[in-house]
């Protein structure tokens, strides 16, 4: 009698977390539900960091964030309308049904493009690794070998090799007769299969990727804590005071670094089961029909990867959320993208300060009295000689190393020499 209550729930677990449960629930909500904030979030990133690109790391993030929307929009392409497809179990049935025709032909074109933007997302995190270990360990390097033009290259030697590396995988499927996709020879061939869907994919996709985020990172973690080790022991010194400007500059670059280890920790975290699957059913044909409820999974941890990537960038890039929140018209305060704007300010504010020297009346002691002809000739001749000036006709200013000299007393100013 105890037994059938404990067999009925048994049961109902596994019917629960069955395939074909796991594959609907998820494919027909989850990818859904995961896969549109993220486009939307994505593509507000890609258009976020094009605008800001006053940084390489920022020229790599948008190149990651447009990776992530073509990610995250093949997956919403695919996922829903394939299981919509196989719920029509007839196959004249399929051919006659609108959705499966949509299936068929946007993976047959997307699919491969899907691949292409996963690889250049491998290597894109790969560069921002490396620009966050140049920017730790060789700061004074990294403004000569990580700047936004160095960025844009290697986005694009990136793309570049994303596309070659893929391009076989348009000819893996073709479109029969009736408008089904179908497997291609090139994709049934044992040698394509073994050589590069499994030894290419392994070694330039997993290995040398992975390994190279892994021991990066791992030198930068230990250099950040260090810092923040260094930091809080000195918290007092004034070198390391929150109202120093190269303290608060080391302190965002050591928040970005960590903004940085975050989304690299959760790419290796949500790509290591896709991986492992992939050299899986490769070696062993038996695997593929093993708790196949992983390969749904998988492909969610993918679209969750891509989609969370905005939210660790506000959460850990305040000059991000302003970005944001100005773009969306939420706050009026001003921001200023490019480091071009510093130089502007700097010469506005140069601007207002010769114009405020030079406005300025020269004011004399009460007690002084006019110089005669013969005091301004000596005047003079001390200012040519490097002599000291009379205090009481030259004007000295601080702002930015402006010293003037002054021509005839007086409330009136008649002419002034100023030199920086």
């Amino acid at each position: 009698m105890e037994s059938a209550p404990a067999d009925a729930s048994t049961s109902y677990v596994q019917e629960l977390f069955s395939f074909e449960n796991v594959e609907s629930i998820t494919y027909s909500y989850l990818v859904p539900m995961v896969c549109l904030p993220g486009i939307v979030a994505a593509t507000l990133s890609t258009i976020i960091f094009a605008r800001m690109r006053a940084t390489s790391l920022e020229v790599l993030l948008c190149g990651l964030s447009f990776f992530d929307v073509l990610v995250l929009t093949a997956s919403l392409l695919i996922y829903p309308s394939m299981k919509a497809c196989t719920d029509v179990e007839d196959e004249e049935d399929q051919i006659n049904s609108l959705v499966c025709h949509f299936f068929w032909k946007t993976t047959y074109i997307v699919f491969p493009l899907s691949l292409m933007a996963q690889v250049g997302s491998v290597y894109t995190y790969v560069a921002v690794t490396f620009d966050r270990f140049v920017a730790i360990c060789w700061p004074l390097r990294k403004r000569v070998w990580c700047t936004p033009h160095t960025s844009m290259i290697i986005l694009a030697i990136i793309g570049a090799f994303s596309i070659l590396f893929k391009l076989p995988a348009y000819f893996e499927t073709r479109i029969d007769e009736n408008g089904m996709i179908r497997p291609s020879e090139l994709r049934e061939s044992y040698f394509y299969m073994r050589f590069y869907n499994f030894y290419l994919y392994v070694i330039l996709i997993q290995i040398i990727p992975w390994t190279v985020i892994i021991s990066l990172n791992s030198v930068v973690t230990h250099k950040v804590h260090i810092a923040y080790r260094l930091q809080a022991a000195l918290t007092n010194c004034n070198q390391l005071n929150s109202k120093n400007p190269k303290g608060r500059r080391e302190d965002a670059e050591r928040k970005i670094t960590i903004m940085t280890l975050v989304i690299t920790v959760i790419f290796i975290l949500c790509n290591i089961p896709p991986g492992i699957n992939n050299m899986l059913e490769t070696l062993d044909n038996e695997w593929k029909m093993k708790f196949r409820q992983r390969i749904v999974i998988t492909n969610l941890l993918v679209c969750v990867n891509s989609a969370t990537n905005t939210i660790i960038y506000c959460v850990f890039n305040r000059k991000f959320r302003k970005a944001v929140l100005k773009f969306l018209h939420v706050t009026k305060a001003p921001y200023r993208s490019s480091s071009r704007y510093n130089r502007e300010d700097q010469s506005h504010i140069i601007s207002h300060v010769m114009q405020y020297v030079i406005e300025q009346p020269v004011y004399h002691s009460p007690n002084h009295s006019p110089q005669s002809p013969e005091s301004k000739e000596r005047m003079k001749g001390r200012g040519r000689d490097g002599g000291e000036e009379d205090r009481h006709s030259t004007g000295q200013f601080g702002h930015q190393g402006i010293h003037c000299v002054g021509g005839e007393g007086g409330t009136q100013m008649t002419t002034f020499f100023c030199k920086t």
